[in-house]
């Protein structure tokens, strides 16, 4: 094998009571281990050794399975395995009674390694973390939470060879937690989350980022948030893509190629399929910020473990059911599609190849139904779309199961394979939706039946989960337009220190302003950093504000820790931080906002002289209104008084609000083409409109019928505020033509 409806993005402030959210995905619950020198135990005790991994013998069958499929992209090898408290490691109890488990895996030369938990079931009030010998990468809590049906759970990889598996039981747990480790995979190649960018190979020049096309390609941006990197099993990586289903409930549903999960089109049972699907991680928004100059994208933002609903080797189509609905900051994406045989171009695709942020390819040109004929499988006729040249870019291994969309940014197929390279650029080809979508009666082995159960319909619009209560990106820099301009600012002409980071001048704190019209809560924050080494200590704080930032509100501590990756070469691995990268950190708990408020960084750097880290800004000269702040002998001042350099600018670091706290919001009406939310807090009504009445006419009545509000309605989404009236029960009317909708609102 080879290569493997947004109008309501806007305002509505609502929570969502129609998901259900089955608690058995990869999210976790925050807090942190115990200090490794806490045990009663030699650390060689909780030690295992994985067998040695021959590189080059995993390089050359990898090789062998090139051909005219894109294939999911293998990068590690896999040790099946049976650890438990009972045959491995090493246990203590705490002072309070609290039983600790702790097993050291070590594969020697990995460059990452990642379980698979094929057993997994915690009490209530357990917590079990994975991390590397420093803690520099924590991955947990993992809790009763993540608790699921099949009792599995797979986790992200942890950078390097060493991996520490930490289990805490409380004394007065109501049972003993089941805990297995049945797979550790030892990654061979630096990729995914630890092997961007690529470096300067010609690949990167044909496949521009998703970052390059938001502004050129109508729908990219927002296809793209519905676009995922899959890990498969922990040593396969493929793309899926969140779709809608017509009773517009939310149920993530993932697409993507069946070839993906079975390795080589057999028709394989379902019990193996089941296993696939339970290892699946994925992840969100892994994405360059910058276009011209492709950076890793956040890392931190996962979900894992998925149930398999329909597949059908015949077709390449496989479509699952994640675990639980992606939280509301990773802004994820249902796209639309269109399983008929009428659409039309241009057309795009999303894709991650070879596990690379998001790259996007064109064409401008006429589909042509394909058959492919190779050798792994052979297709019946006609089931695939041939896009016999790219306009631009091409696709690679990992790029398989990822979406190709029409002009109306609906998904119309899933690629299957093809031919396309740098410099030809030819013969791609994806099973078509259109053919999968009823081909047979059985609903395992369709599409129809779970993306359109209700109704007889070929084509349906998109859906953002939380268009209610949406979480927004605010961000200075993007809003300047300076986005691509972002630079590491030297302290001066002599000293190459950074001015936004630690440096010579023993400045440590920075902080960028913002504004926010109403309350809001401050789910996590994006940093897009540059560092150098390994030991910081970074702390993300928000301030309120009193001219300056003023009382900590919340505090954090931010500590990446990555690898290097060059050109599928594979070098020595490292723990610097060296590059350019974007990091998100959640917030335990979202910190509320209102007015104006800070977001800080605080530095403590290392003993060592070359252990650097800092936030990028806008480059002196580009923008005139500052809206950084650093801390100085004792005070708060703006970027533009700087000792060392004094202009105006931003920093990249761009908190995630949510403009409601989603407790508060109630009256919820579903029924309704028409949609109209209360929002009782601010009494703020809104109204969204269906695509067939463009215009309408709002009436709000007071109990004993006395008009008090009117407004003509001529947008899709429209918001009124009634704050100037009191308290009490309300009539809201929408009318248009011989069409009415009515119903209470209690304020």
């Amino acid at each position: 094998m080879k290569r493997s409806q947004a109008i309501l993005s806007a305002i509505i402030v609502l929570i969502l009571f129609a998901f259900e959210v089955p608690s058995e995905a990869q999210i976790s619950h925050g807090g942190r281990p115990l200090p490794l020198s806490i045990t009663k135990s030699d650390e060689s005790l909780m030690t295992v050794e994985m067998p040695a991994v021959n590189i080059e013998e995993e390089l050359r069958l990898d090789s062998l399975n090139n051909s005219d499929l894109r294939s999911g992209y293998r990068f590690a090898t896999k040790f099946v395995v049976d650890y438990d408290r009972t045959n491995s490691g090493t246990q203590f109890t705490t002072a309070d009674g609290t039983k600790v488990w702790r097993l050291r895996i070590h594969s020697e030369g990995a460059y990452s390694i990642n379980v698979l938990f094929t057993k997994y079931h915690l009490p209530d009030g357990a917590r079990l973390f994975l991390y590397n010998p420093d803690q520099t990468q924590i991955l947990g809590s993992f809790t009763s939470l993540n608790n699921s049906e099949n009792n599995l759970l797979p986790v992200a990889p942890v950078q390097g060879d060493e991996l520490i598996v930490e289990y805490q039981e409380p004394a007065q747990a109501a049972f003993a937690g089941s805990l297995t480790i049945g797979e550790v995979n030892h990654a061979y190649r630096d990729v995914l989350r630890f092997g961007e960018p690529y470096g300067t190979t010609s690949e990167d020049g044909c496949m521009p980022a998703l970052r390059c096309s938001i502004d050129t390609i109508a729908g990219a941006e927002l296809a793209g948030r519905s676009v995922v990197l899959m890990v498969i099993d922990g040593s396969t990586l493929c793309t899926g893509t969140l779709v809608n289903n017509t009773d517009n409930d939310g149920k993530p549903y993932l697409l993507t190629s069946s070839h993906c999960l079975n390795d080589g089109f057999a028709h394989i049972s379902a019990d193996y399929y089941a296993k696939m699907a339970g290892s699946i991680v994925c992840f969100y928004n892994y994405d360059s910020p910058l276009c011209r100059t492709i950076l890793r994208g956040t890392e931190e933002m996962s979900t894992a473990s998925a149930t398999m609903v329909s597949v059908n080797e015949d077709h390449d189509e496989a479509l699952l059911l994640l675990g639980e609905t992606p939280p509301v900051d990773y802004m994820p994406y249902y796209s639309g599609w269109n399983a008929s045989s009428n659409f039309a171009g241009p057309y795009f695709g999303i894709h991650h190849p070879q596990g690379s942020v998001k790259r996007v390819n064109s064409f401008v040109g006429t589909l042509t139904t394909y058959t492919p004929d190779i050798e792994e499988y052979k297709f019946p006729a006609g089931l695939h779309l041939l896009v016999n040249r790219w306009t631009s870019g091409i696709t690679a291994g990992g790029s398989s199961g990822s979406p190709l969309f029409d002009a109306s940014g609906k998904m119309i197929g899933a690629l299957t394979g093809g031919n396309s390279v740098c410099e030809d650029p030819v013969n791609d080809y994806y099973y078509s939706l259109a053919k999968a979508w009823a081909d047979t009666t059985a609903i395992n082995r369709q599409l129809k039946h779970w993306l359109a159960p209700a109704l007889d319909t070929l084509k349906w619009n998109g859906l953002d989960p939380y268009q209610n209560a949406p979480c927004y990106r605010l961000s200075n820099v993007r809003q300047s337009g300076f986005n691509e301009k972002v630079e590491v600012t030297p302290l001066s002409s002599t000293d190459a220190t950074p001015l936004f980071g630690n440096n010579t001048s023993g400045i440590t704190q920075y902080a960028e302003q913002y504004d926010v019209s109403s309350e809001a809560y401050i789910q996590g924050v994006y940093l897009v950093s540059s560092a150098t080494g390994s030991t910081l200590n970074v702390e993300v704080s928000v301030y309120e504000d009193n001219n300056a930032p003023t009382n900590k509100l919340a505090s954090q501590t931010f500590s990446p820790a990555y690898q290097r990756y060059y050109s599928y070469s594979f070098k020595t691995t490292t723990k610097s931080l060296s590059r350019k990268a974007e990091s998100y950190l959640a917030f335990e708990s979202p910190v509320k906002v209102k007015g104006r408020f800070y977001v800080s960084y605080t530095i403590t750097p290392s003993s060592s002289d070359t252990t650097h880290f800092a936030v990028l800004n806008i480059p002196k000269g580009n923008v005139t209104g500052n809206t950084a702040w650093y801390y100085y002998n004792k005070a708060w001042q703006q970027a533009t008084s700087h000792p060392s350099q004094a202009f105006a600018t931003s920093l990249y670091l761009d908190p995630v609000v949510r403009y409601s706290n989603p407790s508060a919001v109630e009256n919820v009406d579903e029924q309704s083409d028409i949609k109209l939310f209360v929002e009782p807090t601010h009494r703020t009504l809104h109204v969204v409109l269906p695509e067939s009445m463009p215009k309408a006419r709002l009436s709000v009545y007071a109990a004993n019928g006395t008009l008090v509000a009117a407004k003509d309605l001529t947008e899709s989404v429209t918001s009124i505020s009634l704050s100037s009236l009191p308290k009490g029960i309300y009539i809201a009317n929408i009318t248009k033509n011989n069409i009415s909708f009515s119903r209470k609102v209690l304020f």
